[in-house]
Parts: C-alpha cells; sequence; structure tokens
C-alpha cells in the first residue's frame, strides 16, 4: 500500500470515535424518550408510583443525579451558583482527548483524560464501581474496561505516555461516567485524575484547550427549571452552554427538549385513551384489556389487523370500547378517538345542562318507581320497564317497544318485522 492510502486508512479510522460518540448521543435521547413515554404512560395502573420510584432510582444510577450543566463559565461564576440556597451540590469536570486524536497512551491502549472533583464523580455521577476518588495527584480513578485491558486492580502502576513523556500513577479505583461508551471498549481507556494534576499535565504537554463543564444539582428538578433562564441571562449564556439531565428533568415533568414535551402530550392523551393490539411482542392484548379493567375505567380502542368476527366480539366483551381493524384512514381513525373521548367525558364535549344533570342527586319518586336524574328530568329506576315514547306524525301511534333499563343508562331498539310488530 502506498502513503496516500495510507494516510487515507488513517484518516477513516480517526472517524470511527467520532461516529461512535454521534450514535451514543442518538442513541442516548432515543432511549431517554421511550424510557419516559413508557413510565408516564404507567400512571394508568395501580403500580404506577412504585414503578416511577424504582426507574427513577436507576435513571439517577444510569445518568447521574445532577439537573444543568453549564459550559464555558468562570470559576467565580460556578462559586457563585454553589451557593445558592436551591443548590444542594455542584462539581468541576474536564475533558481531553475523548476522541482519541492525540498520541496519549497507558500501554497500547489510547488514553481519554479527566480532571475532575470528588463531589462530582461519587455524588453527581455516582460512577464510581470500585475503589475511590483519588485521595492525592498520583492516583487515578480507570474506566471500567481498563481493568481486562491492562490487567491491573486499585493499588496497581500504570504509565501514562505523553507528549512531554511519561508520568506514572496508582490506581485507586476504577468507574466512569461514560460508562456505556467506554464498556466492551479496547483500543480507549478514560483516566480520572485530580483538578491539580489535570491541569498541571496539560500545561507540561502545552495543551490549552480541554472542554470543562461545571455540574450542579438542585433542591429538586422543578427549582432547577425556574433557575435554568435566570442563570442563562444573567451570566450570559448561549443555548449550547447550558444542558440539562434530561433523564432526570423529563422523569420529572420539567424537561426543556422538545423531543421530552412531545413525550408528555402523548402520555397525556394516553393516560385518558389506551390503544391496544390484540397480537403484542409479550402477549395478548385481550389479556392486557382485562387488567386494565380490574382497576381503570380508561377508555380501551383495539387497532389491529385481527378482523375475525370472534376476536371483534371478544374485545369489546372483555371490555374494549371500540375496535377498529387494519388498514383504516387517519381521518376515520381520530374521528372515532375524539368520539370516544367525548363519550367517556375526558375531554369536554357534553353541554353545561348536561353536565349539571349528571352531577345533581338523584331522587325516587313518589312510587318509587323512577329516580330524579336533574332538576327537570325524570328517569327510571334501574331494573323497572319502561316504554319508550317519541314524536310521532298525526294519525300514528308513538308507543314504543317496552325495554328493561340499566342502571342509569337507556338503550333504545328498532322495530323489527317489516310492519315494525314484533
Amino acid at each position: 500500500m502506498n502513503l496516500p492510502e495510507n494516510k487515507k486508512m488513517r484518516s477513516y479510522l480517526d472517524l470511527i470515535p467520532i461516529s461512535a460518540r454521534v450514535r451514543r448521543r442518538q442513541n442516548r435521547m432515543i432511549l431517554l424518550c421511550i424510557t419516559i413515554a413508557v413510565l408516564l404512560v404507567t400512571t394508568i395502573f395501580s403500580s404506577a408510583d412504585m414503578t416511577l420510584r424504582g426507574e427513577s432510582i436507576a435513571l439517577r444510577e444510569k445518568h447521574g443525579s445532577w439537573h444543568i450543566r453549564l459550559d464555558q463559565i468562570s470559576e467565580e461564576a460556578a462559586e457563585e451558583i454553589s451557593r445558592r440556597p436551591d443548590v444542594t451540590a455542584a462539581g468541576w469536570s474536564s475533558v481531553f482527548n475523548t476522541d482519541a486524536d492525540q498520541p496519549w497512551y497507558i500501554g497500547e491502549r489510547k488514553a481519554a483524560l479527566y480532571g475532575t472533583d470528588e463531589t462530582y464523580l461519587e455524588e453527581l455521577a455516582g460512577c464510581m464501581e470500585e475503589g475511590a476518588f483519588p485521595r492525592n495527584d498520583r492516583e487515578v480513578v480507570l474506566s471500567s474496561n481498563a481493568g481486562l485491558a491492562l490487567d491491573v486492580e486499585p493499588g496497581d502502576t500504570v504509565t501514562l505516555e505523553t507528549p512531554a513523556g511519561a508520568a506514572e500513577y496508582t490506581v485507586s479505583g476504577f468507574g466512569s461516567d461514560e460508562r456505556e461508551y467506554y464498556e466492551g471498549q479496547t483500543y480507549l481507556v478514560a483516566v480520572y485524575m485530580t483538578e491539580a494534576a489535570f491541569e498541571a499535565l496539560l500545561e507540561e504537554n502545552g495543551v490549552t484547550a480541554a472542554a470543562s463543564s461545571f455540574y450542579v444539582q438542585f433542591e429538586s428538578a422543578a427549582a432547577a427549571a425556574e433557575a435554568r433562564e435566570e442563570l442563562q441571562a444573567r451570566y450570559q449564556l448561549s443555548e449550547d452552554s447550558i444542558q440539562e439531565n434530561t433523564a432526570v428533568m423529563g422523569l420529572a415533568g420539567q424537561s426543556s427538549s422538545e423531543a421530552v414535551k412531545n413525550i408528555y402530550g402523548i402520555a397525556f392523551v394516553l393516560f385518558f385513551l389506551v390503544l391496544l393490539d390484540v397480537a403484542l411482542p409479550d402477549g395478548s392484548g385481550l389479556e392486557l384489556c382485562r387488567k386494565i379493567r380490574r382497576t381503570s375505567r380508561v377508555p380501551v380502542m383495539f387497532l389491529t389487523a385481527a378482523d375475525e368476527e370472534t376476536d371483534i366480539i371478544m374485545g369489546l366483551d372483555i371490555g374494549g370500547d371500540d375496535y377498529i381493524t387494519k388498514p383504516f384512514k387517519l381521518a376515520v381513525f381520530l374521528s372515532r378517538v375524539n368520539a370516544l373521548l367525548r363519550r367517556s367525558g375526558n375531554f369536554g364535549g357534553e353541554s353545561a345542562d348536561a353536565d349539571a344533570d349528571a352531577e345533581a342527586e338523584p331522587e325516587l319518586s313518589s312510587d318509587g318507581s323512577q329516580q330524579r336524574c336533574g332538576t327537570d328530568s325524570l328517569c327510571p329506576r334501574p331494573g323497572t320497564d319502561v316504554k319508550i315514547a317519541a314524536a310521532a306524525p298525526t294519525g300514528h301511534s308513538a308507543a314504543g317497544p317496552k325495554i328493561r333499563t340499566g342502571p342509569r343508562r337507556l338503550f333504545s331498539r328498532k322495530p323489527s318485522g317489516r310492519n315494525g310488530n314484533r
């Protein structure tokens, strides 16, 4: 292979870590949106509170407990923010060579450097898996993949090769705030050291462009949401310089992310309406409908390709309120959703008089056979036989068929036969 081809190959290889980082960020947002949507929708079920608490803990363990990250902020401003009464914890983290494009090595592995403090690594990121934060400038924490890749354990010594020379450090523990990124990596390891050691090492190598971030944990996600605009205006931060922990803020309903805001709207609608398919990947929609009906009266609509008569009948009999078979027209589907929501009373649609009648206390009439449902109307007492009367043309009887009423519901039935006789 000639020289130009070698250069071209190296340029392609240099794109690998960049592409991996972009995909990692995209996948993280997709997974977060899916997770938050599922968790918000589980408020329909009785186990929601326990599920939300458990998943909230899991998300914090995975993504940290900080609320807002501030980039390109001065140490003076950071110190001022950390003294705010609504701030419970704050810490720094600086990074260098995460793209692995600089010749920094431990053994044969490229090294990404992090200068951080104990508050961030142990409390805000919560990422220590083994050992402890460095007690001095000659100790480092390595990402967990380094244990296997370098065959080291806490207490061992590693040599960091830099352009300015080699430096030895003692491994104090393992952990990483980018656990998913480094997990399974064989060509790159992360090295976490104290801020002082990080700054001294970069200065020795003439590096001035290291990205630093200030992480802030507030007393609540709501407090963080309120403080976000204030901090941005006060310290003149651009939109890109102030970021939120989408996992923590999103689950608390305080996210500013447009993607997560769309999820809130979907979850709000699904709280009032459940769409089910008869065939689900991990079970039956019919069985899930039965479970929903045990604890909730939320409207259930089946949207499925199962168009057999027995499927439709079963779906409606076990508690489904509507059944739509595929393929379907979107306009028709939306109209039926709106109609179902109106009938359920979840989204307006009834007149004020109807609402007043529905809320009025029922009263028995003097003969005990009827109930007063509203101020001016009488409705049949459940279980009694009544006649349905309607306005009829002159010369025709207005009498209708006799039916038996159920609990506060009135059903009509068309006469059978050619002449309307039963």
